[in-house]
């Protein structure tokens, strides 16, 4: 993402001031993103085309939004073009899943100092809508209350990340901590 691009989606959602690498920079552009640019797969479901995830498309500010491959590959561009430590990954959603899904979702990780995030702007379920730190236990988050395992058994060296209902945690999301290629999305996509 070049400057210009990296301003206009500024723009787009509303962030006004400077860009710093730091936590609550993250939750502002996270929160302004979720609050401007919505979910959506109007391409695909309308127009009956897989949506392009070449940069320069995925580039174009519309007065649109767009699906988890599309948001969240703009979003890591935006955090790479602001300085942030980002990495994309692939990401199994197990909400309300019976059998073992394939990876089929893009998010984003985040390094801060000592501390990585999980940070997805582009679920249209009922993920985190705020940075999740990524370690063991309880993390309440805008968006619910999450459980994170780190290293949990029958997972293949995967995080999970659980999601209260009720009185109970539920498997939302499973994902590995190393990024996943733009060929591997495409594939997915």
């Amino acid at each position: 993402m070049n400057e210009i691009e990296r301003v206009t989606y500024l723009r787009r959602i509303g962030y006004e001031g400077k860009t710093e690498v730091s936590k609550e920079c993250l939750e502002a552009l996270m929160e302004l993103h979720l609050r401007n640019v919505p979910f959506e797969n109007l391409e695909s479901y309308k127009e009956g085309k897989v949506p392009s995830l070449e940069s320069s498309d995925v580039y174009v500010i519309r007065k649109r939004g767009g699906y988890c491959f599309e948001l969240n590959k703009l979003f890591y561009e935006l955090l790479r073009a602001s300085g942030f430590q980002a990495i994309p990954v692939g990401v199994r959603i197990l909400w309300k899943k019976e059998k073992l899904p394939p990876m089929l979702h893009r998010a984003t990780l985040v390094t801060l100092g000592s501390d990585m995030y999980y940070c997805d702007i582009g679920y249209g379920g009922p993920g985190p809508k705020h940075p999740v730190k990524l370690e063991d236990g309880i993390h309440e988050e805008k968006g619910g209350e999450f459980r994170i395992m780190m290293e949990p058994e029958g997972t293949n060296g995967e995080i999970l990340i659980e999601r209260r209902k009720g009185n109970t945690y539920l498997p939302l999301l499973r994902f590995r901590m190393s990024p996943t290629l733009e060929v591997d999305f495409e594939l997915m996509n």
